[in-house]
């Protein structure tokens, strides 16, 4: 029988009573870690683009489109990546979608001089493996956490976004001057 634990008991019951071990912590820690991860890349390259357009020479809609990208990959990437999770398991979309997100955003950094189009089409890349990721991260969480505390560690993973806005831009305070 579907939904139902060996002695007859159904898995929420059996989910809502298991205490959290190591690995719902390392779980729940590396879910946090991506989060934060992604943010602190979609708001690093607004601070690095603030530089490089003056360098390239970019016009305000060059810049705009590298920017626009990004939001646009999102939107395709959740467009498919929620429906994909539901069907075939939300790790085995998230996972691939952090990994196309990093390779991305670790692309650009190879980016030539005045190279704003493959910049855009990367950061595009980029915002389709965020979404994929993203769109399956709240709710891998809210099937893995007990009832009890569902949605205060739901809402505690959202934590990490506002932290790596504000690492983010300390950062970007203290190093581009410098760099």
């Amino acid at each position: 029988m579907i939904g139902t634990a060996p002695g007859g008991r159904d898995v929420d019951s059996v989910l809502d009573a298991a205490p959290y071990g190591a690995r719902y912590w390392l779980a729940f820690g590396l879910l946090t870690a991506m989060l934060f991860v992604e943010v602190f890349d979609f708001v690093l390259t607004s601070f690095v683009l603030a530089q490089v357009a003056q360098e390239w020479s970019l016009t305000f809609g060059q810049a705009g489109v590298i920017l626009l990208a990004f939001g646009f990959g999102s939107i395709a990437g959740a467009a498919c990546a929620g429906w994909a999770g539901d069907r075939f398991g939300r790790k085995r979309i998230l996972i691939p979608g952090a990994t196309i997100l990093a390779i991305s955003a670790g692309a650009c950094a190879l980016v030539p001089e005045g190279g704003w189009v493959l910049f855009g089409v990367l950061r595009f890349i980029a915002g389709c493996g965020f979404a994929a990721a993203g769109t399956n991260l709240y709710p891998l969480v809210g099937e893995f956490t007990p009832r009890r505390h569902r949605t205060l560690l739901t809402s505690a993973l959202g934590m990490s976004s506002p932290l790596a806005l504000a690492l983010t831009s300390a950062l970007a305070a203290y190093l581009l001057p410098h760099i």
